[in-house]
């Protein structure tokens, strides 16, 4: 499907006086529903703004009870919630929320999901990134889908014609590569160190960064037999078991929000046992030319953590910007503030919204 930006822009208008009036009322009193892998963000911004968060509803028994930055997590059964009528869906999917809920009748809820909230509010942001830094027709068609997408609550999104293989090495600038000092900072199972050295049998240095024990487990087989097959000397790749962010600290691992995949939780440092490592100052001294960044919504933080790498050596940048829902602007925004001599093309490689990379160049 092709979105225009006049579509956008039009749609944008259309629930304009309806976000508004929402906004209006809601701060006086609401619920968010979902402790998914927004909620300190949205916590974050809706208190900035005003917002008055009772409670956060989860269907998951594990996380009920706990309290997120100050509010607790309760049941969509809890008797304290009967009452709220203004929602703000913090979840991926507020139309299977809204498919599933049952209190007080769907009719006296207002509901809005916050990645729609979040593109209100920060239109102007998204529409300069679209305008004026993408580099080609192509990131802006996907660009306007990203925008579209959360506008509809990622529902019904059909990508048909923008998803492509070779993520992470999709365009020109990142394919063919030779002499890398790559950055691998969410390594997962090692898939994407296996189609680097597709794209690049002459390399110098692969450093995986990947926090979850069963993961490293898997990068080690996979690097045994990746340097039998390349004949590679084994100090050519590093498999560092950390996370990446903005600070050395501790974290500890969380998969509540993100199915097979881990995440890091920097702020609950009761039970933190994983490094988590600041890339400028790992590298410091040291060359870096590529940086990819997975890592379950801790982009943002990574990418602070490498800004003199950023600064001084300009590495080539693929980085995530579908884990939540302010990426689209922030990453993009940021990178151009660390090094302005940037430029940034965006590429789809699935079906639907998810592993949407910006590639910085």
């Amino acid at each position: 499907m092709k979105i225009t930006c006049e579509q956008i822009c039009s749609m944008v208008a259309q629930f304009d006086s309806e976000m508004k009036e929402f906004v209006k009322n809601a701060k006086a009193g609401c619920v968010c529903y979902g402790d998914s892998l927004m909620i300190h963000g949205a916590l974050a911004e809706l208190s900035e703004d005003g917002f008055n968060v009772r409670y956060i509803v989860d269907d998951t028994p594990k996380k009920q009870g706990r309290i997120v930055d100050g509010v607790e997590v309760v049941s969509r059964s809890d008797e304290r919630i009967r009452s709220e009528r203004y929602i703000i869906g913090t979840t991926s999917s507020v139309k299977r929320m809204r498919d599933n809920f049952e209190w007080g009748g769907v009719e006296s809820v207002l509901f809005v999901p916050f990645c729609k909230y979040s593109l209100w509010k920060h239109y102007d942001e998204c529409v300069y990134v679209r305008d004026n830094l993408l580099e080609d027709e192509k990131s802006v068609e996907i660009y306007n889908l990203a925008m579209y997408a959360q506008m509809t609550d990622y529902h019904n999104i059909d990508s048909t014609g923008y998803g492509e293989p070779n993520q992470y090495f999709a365009i020109p600038e990142f394919d063919l590569l030779t002499h890398e000092h790559f950055v691998d900072a969410g390594a997962f199972v090692g898939d994407t160190l296996d189609e680097f050295i597709r794209h690049s049998q002459l390399f110098e240095k692969y450093i995986c960064f990947e926090p979850d024990e069963n993961h490293i487990r898997a990068i080690e087989a996979r690097k045994k037999r990746l340097c039998v097959e390349w004949n590679l000397p084994d100090e050519a790749i590093e498999i560092v078991k950390a996370g990446v962010g903005e600070h050395n600290t501790k974290a500890k691992l969380s998969s509540d929000y993100t199915g097979s995949s881990t995440r890091m939780v920097c702020d609950e440092l009761g039970d933190a046992g994983i490094d988590v490592v600041k890339l400028d100052d790992y590298f410091a001294g040291q060359k870096v030319t590529f940086i990819k960044a997975d890592i379950e919504g801790m982009e943002v933080q990574a990418l602070k953590g490498a800004r003199e790498l950023i600064k001084n050596q300009k590495p080539k940048i693929a980085v995530c910007v579908y884990h939540l829902p302010w990426d689209i602007y922030k990453i993009p925004l940021l990178v151009k503030e660390l090094n302005c001599e940037y430029k940034f093309k965006m590429r789809l490689h699935s079906r639907g919204y998810e592993e949407l990379v910006l590639y910085c160049y």
